[in-house]
């Protein structure tokens, strides 16, 4: 046999684990990438969350605390104060046909309303949102009703969606009541659901948007353009919704300026009157990604601020302890920190395009 040397070129791609975790990390959304972080934290006490996130939370209790120690003293001060004007003001002899009251007055009455109105400010506070059911509800204590009515309309309250309108048509309300209420008629529960369109917000309890923008527009009753202002949303709404101008100047007979002032009459109602009330929280979208236009280049940048900030924990690190609970790797779970958390973090990268170059 006759030995021989060759040489031989090629390309290898080494998947590291730390390659493997980066390349899995990065198809995760932020809320899986928060969840795979606090995971990390819980299986791992080489990790703890970085102490600046817990800074303003420590602030305020303490300051809360200061002026729980506070509190008690000033009170004690101010309750001996008032009771010293107390004493002072009363005088030491009194006509036989003179009045307690303008003599002395009460300091306990001041003090039971400022105590009335703190606790009224703490329930008001943290009292939950009100639903525009429960608006219209307490309106409809306050309105005097026959019984039969009052029945009719907690029927129709309960239909209203969270924009204002009706789910379903007055019929329906009518057939499902039918069983409940001896002979009723649907002229008795459109009576009904006309008298809580006038309740606040005006106009809620409507079957569509045509509807509702009739009952809001009698508050305009005295405008001069009221007639021209009701034919339109009565006959021609969708032409006003297709913004066919012409279309409406020719049919309503009202000229540019005139057929403006309907517009700009029309803006002022609300399309929408249960968004007034709304019980709905807001809730608010945080990006992965943040784009932004720099010298005409668009830079692309990873949202860190939505990430909790992970550190370290240099008692473990430094060999104090040679493990932790009695059952953990301490040489694992460096191994796996520094996978985590790297000495020197470098700048996130950025993805540029020159302007004219990005394209949906």
């Amino acid at each position: 046999m006759k030995q021989s040397l060759q040489l031989k070129l090629g390309q290898q791609l080494t998947m590291t684990p730390q390659l493997q975790q980066a390349i899995r990390l990065l198809q995760l959304s932020t809320l899986d990438l928060k969840q795979e972080i606090h995971e990390f934290l819980e299986s791992n006490p080489l990790l703890e969350l970085d102490d600046e996130e817990h800074t303003n939370s420590d602030t305020q209790a303490s300051i809360e605390s200061k002026i729980a120690t506070e509190t008690p003293i000033e009170t004690n001060s101010e309750e001996a104060r008032l009771e010293s004007e107390w004493t002072e003001s009363i005088p030491e002899e009194l006509s036989i046909d003179s009045n307690w009251d303008d003599t002395y007055q009460s300091s306990a009455a001041v003090s039971d309303s400022n105590s009335f109105e703190s606790e009224s400010d703490f329930e008001s506070r943290n009292a939950p949102a009100e639903s525009i059911q429960d608006h219209l509800i307490w309106q409809l204590n306050l309105t005097h009703m026959s019984d039969r009515d009052i029945e009719i309309a907690y029927a129709i309250i309960e239909c209203v969606q969270p924009d204002g309108y009706l789910s379903i048509t007055p019929e329906d309300i009518c057939e499902s009541l039918s069983t409940e209420l001896e002979e009723l008629e649907i002229d008795e529960v459109i009576a009904v659901q006309h008298r809580l369109q006038r309740f606040d917000p005006v106009g809620v309890c409507s079957i569509d948007l045509r509807d509702c923008l009739l009952v809001q527009l009698e508050a305009f009753h005295s405008h001069p353009l009221f007639k021209s202002t009701y034919n339109l949303i009565d006959h021609y709404l969708p032409l006003l919704g297709n913004r066919d101008f012409a279309q409406l100047s020719r049919k309503t007979k009202l000229k540019d300026e005139a057929l403006k002032e309907v517009i700009h009459l029309i803006q002022q109602l609300n399309p929408r009157p249960g968004s007034v009330i709304d019980a709905d929280d807001t809730d608010y979208v945080i990006p992965d990604v943040s784009v932004k236009k720099r010298n005409d280049v668009w830079q692309v940048e990873l949202n860190n601020d939505a990430l909790p900030h992970k550190n370290q924990r240099n008692v473990f690190c430094n060999g104090e302890y040679s493990h932790h609970n009695g059952r953990c790797d301490l040489h694992k779970n460096i191994a796996s920190r520094s996978q985590v958390v790297h000495e020197k973090p470098s700048k996130p990268k950025r993805n540029v395009v020159k302007s004219g170059q990005l394209h949906r």
